[in-house]
Formats: structure tokens, sequence, C-alpha cells
């Protein structure tokens, strides 16, 4: 597992299962960010949220994570947007760039900032 991003598979030889999921807000069910893992997709959800209660608001996402946990949510829900089997971790990156654009086009405030970060500049170059 390369402990920086969580990828526990990022390794393993040949096809793996693919997840693209969102975390969504308990409190009022708005899609909040947009991963992907490999992993059972409530494994990576219980990552992020450990990740923000040994780190603090590191992030805006950490801040939103810190903010549920301060109100007694433990982690958000998970929403699976999209499996599938592969090996292309390229591909992978490509999809999950196309869910997290659409959903902020559609209006959804996220929480992924260097991907949005990186959509915007792509757009305006």
């Amino acid at each position: 597992m390369d402990p920086a991003d969580g990828r526990e598979g990022i390794y393993a030889a040949g096809p793996m299962t693919h997840t693209i999921y969102a975390l969504v807000d308990p409190r009022d069910g708005a899609i909040r960010y947009v991963g992907q893992t490999v992993n059972r997709p409530a494994l990576r959800v219980r990552q992020h949220a450990e990740t923000a209660r040994r780190k603090g608001p590191t992030s805006r996402k950490n801040a939103w994570l810190c903010d549920l946990q301060s109100h007694g949510f433990h982690k958000p829900d998970v929403l699976i947007i999209e499996t599938w089997l592969g090996s292309d971790w390229a591909a992978a990156a490509r999809l999950e760039e196309f869910w997290i654009e659409n959903l902020a086009v559609l209006g959804h405030d996220l929480l992924n900032d260097y991907e949005l970060s990186v959509l915007r500049h792509r757009h305006s170059v």
C-alpha cells in the first residue's frame, strides 16, 4: 500500500476491480468528494475518515470530515458511481476526472481541490 494515497492494490499484477465513489454528507445528501479505489469502497472511506481524525483539517476535504466527526458522524456515506475490471491506471484516473468535472458542472460543491485545479488549468490553456 502506498500510505500517501491509499491505493493498496497498485502493485498487484493483472486486472483489478476499480471503483469510482462519492463521499456524501449524511446530513443533507450532498456529494462532496469523488475518488477511486481498487479496494472495498467502505475501507477507503474509513481511511479518509481516519486520516482526517489523525491529521486534522489540513485540506478542505479533511476539514469537512472533521466537522462531520464533531457532529457525531464517524464517516460520510458512500455512493458507488461506477465499477469496472481493468489494469490501466491512466484510464482509471481519466474516468475519475470525468466524474469530478461533470459533477462540478452540475453544481456539486466538491472538495477535490487538486483535481479541480488541474481541470480548471487544462480548460484555461
